[in-house]
């Protein structure tokens, strides 16, 4: 009777199918029935989501209620019981589905201190140094007017007054404050510029360097690893500084003491550039970038092969928690149906995983520059 209004309401016609249930009133499955809707509408209540439908036509507590209504027609004196019954195994099931279908979610707690940490974090200072100073080279504009920021977007856009740190944030809410999460921002530190060899190089002298460092030629490279034939796109980079000095040999301290004082320290440009020997400056630091970014490509690759077997297994989890829930609901041919449609989907997962094994590795040099003693110099 089921399939043949399904098809009533399938074949086009423009009037709407509804279909209705009559019981005979003081009847057994009268009584049962309404004493199991008013349980039923407990158990909605309880979980916040109305469940009732999806056990009616569940075909896995189908013979329970067959049982119920036997029960009840060979002693109807005991039907509030039988349904107690039957509503305890029914919220069990109700309970076990909602955990399916939170397998995704996790608690976490909110810590104060945290947060706390997060709002002194040096990252923000360092987007408001990249955004001053990286607007100009691309069209825009950044002026300071008092403790606020008036900033002309690489887009046209303006904003008359802006903040980066968050407590100046709290101290002015008319200021707009500015973090990562503005795209206007991540459109600026997303797009790294690329040296290439040839490529003259700025001169410059960092404040708080120490005087027994060599004159030497600084880097920034990249360091990806992308698998782009997903729909999630798995890509993740690294940044290596590297320090060669003319004399050939590379310090790996002194790198990352060049890279902090970049960031915080005052830095000075020479007038002129290099240009002679930039070429073959560009291939030392290219050969020493690969011998030491090689471990670091080596993580990357631990991370990828992690996250393929982390993705398969949670591929597997959902398959068959979704295969067991198809399984109670509804009739045979609709379940075979999404049985078959969601092996499909578990089949192209997997073959995507398998594809996404073949990864990319790439080195890309941000930023290169000579450190040395300058004459003549401008900050």
């Amino acid at each position: 009777l089921e399939q043949r209004i399904g098809r009533v309401d399938r074949i086009g016609q423009p009037h709407v199918v509804r279909a209705i249930n009559f019981v005979l009133e003081d009847t057994v499955e009268h009584r049962v029935r309404e004493v199991l809707e008013a349980k039923l509408a407990v158990i909605a209540q309880e979980f916040g989501v109305d469940k009732a439908a999806d056990v009616m036509d569940s075909a896995e507590v189908e013979p329970i209620f067959d049982e119920l209504f036997v029960h009840g027609l060979q002693d109807p004196a005991s039907i509030d019981k039988e349904c107690d019954a039957v509503i305890n195994q029914v919220r069990g099931k109700v309970a076990a589905s909602r955990k399916d279908t939170d397998l995704l979610t996790e608690d976490h707690a909110l810590e104060a201190d945290d947060a706390r940490k997060w709002r002194d974090h040096p990252a923000q200072y360092w987007l408001e140094r990249a955004i001053t100073a990286g607007l100009p080279a691309r069209g825009g504009a950044a002026e300071k007017v008092g403790d606020a920021w008036r900033v002309k977007w690489a887009d046209g856009s303006e904003s008359p007054r802006v903040c980066f740190d968050a407590r100046t944030a709290e101290q002015n809410p008319e200021m707009d404050w500015i973090t990562l999460e503005d795209p206007r921002a991540r459109a600026i530190i997303s797009e790294l510029p690329r040296c290439v060899a040839g490529q003259p190089l700025p001169i410059a002298a960092v404040t708080g360097l120490p005087d027994t460092v060599h004159d030497g030629v600084w880097s920034l490279w990249e360091v990806s690893l992308s698998a782009s034939n997903l729909a999630e796109s798995f890509n993740r980079r690294r940044f290596l500084p590297v320090f060669v000095t003319d004399d050939g040999r590379t310090f790996v301290p002194t790198a990352r003491r060049i890279w902090d004082l970049l960031l915080t320290e005052n830095v000075t440009l020479a007038p002129k550039v290099e240009v002679e020997s930039a070429r073959a400056s560009f291939e030392t630091s290219l050969t020493a970038a690969k011998a030491q970014g090689e471990r670091i490509f080596g993580k990357l690759l631990e991370e990828h092969r992690s996250w393929l077997a982390e993705e398969r297994e949670r591929a597997r989890y959902a398959f068959e928690a979704r295969y067991q829930a198809i399984g109670r609901i509804g009739l045979p041919a609709v379940r075979e149906h999404r049985r078959k449609r969601l092996e499909a989907e578990f089949d192209a997962r997997m073959a995507a995983l398998a594809d996404a094994e073949g990864c990319t590795p790439d080195l890309n040099a941000v930023l290169m520059i000579r450190i040395g003693h300058l004459g003549g110099a401008q900050a």
